[in-house]
């Protein structure tokens, strides 16, 4: 993902090399170039004044709309990841991930269950996202 990405400009480190051989470590891996910035442990960014935390929030939500307009077809990546729904595979996941915890019954819960499925939008497009 990271080596057909960092050629259209998207901000990721520029890919250095890939190791298939799961003898070395235990599995593949890559190493990439190292980029100087700041990490944030905590997503909330409560060492940030307000402004600064919405420059970043915004900045953070531009980087995401970068990467959804990012043709994975343009970019080699369209063997990449599974093919269909999205919404309706991750619905099911929570739903399953739900019903796994599950300790309490929850009406409230229980109607996202039944709402997300009949009202989710066609999926029109593939695209990449992170995570």
């Amino acid at each position: 993902l990271i080596s057909a990405l960092h050629p259209t400009g998207f901000p990721v480190p520029a890919p250095l090399a890939l190791c298939q051989d799961e003898d070395v470590i235990g599995s593949a891996f890559y190493v990439m170039e190292l980029v100087e910035g700041r990490t944030f442990w905590n997503g909330a960014l409560p060492d940030l004044s307000p402004p600064e935390r919405r420059a970043a929030y915004e900045a953070m939500v531009d980087t995401l709309a970068q990467l959804h307009s990012v043709d994975p077809v343009a970019v080699g990546l369209e063997d990449f990841g599974r093919p269909g729904n999205y919404f309706e595979r991750q619905v099911a996941r929570w739903t399953k991930q739900y019903r796994a915890a599950q300790t309490d019954d929850l009406p409230e819960v229980e109607r996202l269950i039944d709402f997300l499925p009949r009202t989710a939008p066609e999926q029109t497009r593939t695209a990449i996202i992170h995570g």
